[in-house]
């Protein structure tokens, strides 16, 4: 199946010589930067989750009832699914917040004198924002080394009034991430997928018990869980046979 994505347009536009296309130089530069920037957030953000998953089953389980009540057995969750997948989504949410992969944000610059709260910014100082502390900051995010999607939810919905954390975690002003939304996107299906056929556990070790799931991260502007012990388990047969044809497809 021809899966549509920004590479296969970029070529199809050179080849066609679509007066449109930009240089090649520029392609490349594009290609590199998007792949760059986001394999190494992405597999994070996934890896945190699955840690999650394996340290709180209770929120497993609940994701689970909800996508068999909306997606069912017979097929996998897709992006129609989105408006239906409130847990699914605050699972998401959750795991921006819980375990940013770039905890201190990116360095920016500021442009004129500036104030804030009676200190004075100078034109050009290099401002480090702390991601980590203000999506652990309490009075936003009662108990906030708590994995808990439920903080995200009333009545049923995506509650407003509280604070998205995607606000805080793709930076902001002129620099914010330009893959936000591509990231939300690309997790949500991720949870989805995992959580419809596999139930996530935690590895075992040698003497046969559960391996701890509360691992260190990793020093640096990305911060990446240092191991994974989890172990991803078929749910059922009807889940393995949708794994399968999901790969012939």
């Amino acid at each position: 199946m021809d899966v549509p994505s920004v590479a296969q347009s970029i070529v199809h536009k050179t080849q066609s010589g679509d007066q449109g296309a930009l240089p090649e130089e520029l392609h490349r530069a594009v290609l590199a930067v998007a792949y760059g920037a986001a394999s190494d957030t992405s597999t994070g953000s996934t890896e945190f989750f699955l840690l999650a998953m394996a340290k709180y089953p209770e929120i497993q389980r609940k994701a689970q009832e909800e996508l068999e009540a909306y997606v069912g057995p017979n097929r996998l969750p897709d992006f129609s699914d989105y408006g239906n997948l409130v847990y699914c989504r605050a699972i998401v949410k959750e795991t921006f917040r819980w375990r940013p992969v770039i905890p201190y944000g990116v360095i920016h610059r500021v442009m004129c004198d500036d104030e804030y709260e009676g200190l004075f910014i100078p034109k050009g100082a290099t401002v480090v924002f702390n991601s980590w502390g203000m999506l652990h900051n309490p009075e936003d995010y009662p108990r906030p080394e708590e994995f808990y999607p439920d903080r995200f939810i009333k009545d049923g919905k995506l509650d407003p009034n509280v604070r998205d954390p995607s606000t805080i975690a793709f930076g902001f002003g002129r620099r914010i991430c330009p893959g936000r939304h591509l990231a939300d996107a690309s997790l949500f299906l991720t949870v989805a997928s995992v959580l419809h056929v596999f139930n996530v556990e935690p590895a075992t070790g040698p003497d046969g018990e559960p391996l701890s799931v509360d691992v260190k991260m990793t020093d640096g502007m990305i911060s990446l869980p240092e191991s994974l012990p989890c172990v991803l388990r078929v749910r059922s047969k009807q889940a393995e046979s949708l794994i399968y044809k999901s790969n012939i497809e």
